[in-house]
């Protein structure tokens, strides 16, 4: 018998064509042991890609947020008419609403009674209509007069009693007398002296500060009466109106009327775990999924991440987290973004 010594996956050649016919009526068997195995390296390697894929993302939602200005009452009364609702666009100056300021003209009576009270005051307490404080002076000013007059006297009498020691008709016991009682004048002239100008700069002080007082009520009149007719409240930039937490009815002064979102650049503000953050980096690239469909890619914003509460459109997504670590992704502007909407967000 021929004997041929050949590889596992070599074939023999016939020694007899009975081999042949055989050959060709058996199937040849499939090597299934090796196809399962290349099938599970193939699979593997495809699981650990894609798991290396995934650990490097940072998968959670966000909110769609713009600059937005707070619009302010601005005086206490009632709003007479809105001209815009919540999604409108406005432009600079526009009309947002019309308030009226009932309770203006309350305020505005008593002003104007504070001041007819504050003048009233200005001339009360003192003889013939004059004001307290001029009386005051005058008397004081009476007083400085005989004052001087009683020092008048007094020097002229130490110099008399000075001319007669020498002439020995007095002795020094008369003149020292004489000397005293011109110094207790003249110290009782310069106390008084002292006590008009007190009163003069007490009086100025008083006057200025009458004077001031008066001066702010009318002011404040003035105002009140500019304000008690009806206010329009304008939209301080282009924008979109993002709130109207007013509504209708009754508004206090500084009450929030609405919320301009300003037109122009838009980012989004993910909330990732915060297991997850320190896999974050700045300016690392992000794609974001909006709800129509579309994708959208950005960049991690440097600054961030820090802590803020989470917005209440994402509690229902993110139910662990009542506060997040805010994460800003700036995008480049699209028209299928709109404020407010939720999103998808992938982070790196």
């Amino acid at each position: 018998m021929k004997v041929n010594f050949t590889g596992s996956q070599a074939r023999q050649e016939a020694v007899r064509p009975q081999q042949d016919e055989s050959r060709q009526s058996k199937p040849e068997a499939l090597p299934i042991f090796r196809w399962v195995l290349r099938i599970g390296i193939v699979l593997t390697l495809l699981g650990v890609g894609w798991f290396a894929w995934r650990s490097g993302r940072v998968h959670t939602y966000g909110v769609v947020c713009a600059q937005t200005h707070v619009v302010r009452s601005p005086v206490r009364g009632r709003i007479d008419a809105w001209y815009v609702a919540a999604g409108d666009r406005v432009r600079a100056g526009d009309v947002l609403c019309v308030v009226v300021g009932d309770g203006v003209r309350a305020e505005l009576r008593q002003v104007e009674e504070e001041l007819r009270a504050n003048a009233a005051t200005a001339e009360a307490g003192a003889p013939d209509g004059a004001p307290a404080a001029t009386f005051a002076i005058s008397q004081a000013g009476l007083e400085l007069t005989r004052l001087q007059e009683v020092a008048t006297i007094a020097q002229t009498r130490r110099d008399q009693v000075s001319r007669l020691v020498r002439l020995g008709a007095a002795t020094a016991g008369d003149e020292r007398s004489a000397a005293s009682a011109a110094n207790d004048a003249t110290h009782r002239l310069d106390l008084a002296r002292l006590e008009v100008a007190r009163l003069e700069r007490a009086a100025n002080a008083a006057a200025n500060a009458a004077n001031a007082r008066a001066d702010g009520l009318q002011a404040r009149i003035t105002q009140l009466r500019r304000l008690a007719g009806p206010s329009e409240v304008r939209s301080p930039v282009d924008g979109v109106v993002a709130d109207l937490p007013a509504g209708a009815g009754e508004v206090g002064d500084a009450t929030v009327l609405a919320t301009i979102a300003e037109s122009g650049r838009l980012w989004i503000e993910a909330y990732p775990a915060a297991t997850e953050i320190d896999r974050l980096r700045p300016d690392g690239r992000t794609v974001v999924h909006l709800p129509t469909g579309g994708t959208l890619t950005g960049t991690i914003a440097a600054g961030t991440p820090i802590e803020f509460p989470m917005p209440d459109a994402l509690r229902d997504r993110l139910p662990r987290q009542p506060r997040g670590r805010r994460v800003r992704v700036d995008v480049p502007t699209d028209p299928g973004l709109a404020l407010g909407m939720v999103v998808q967000v992938v982070l790196r």
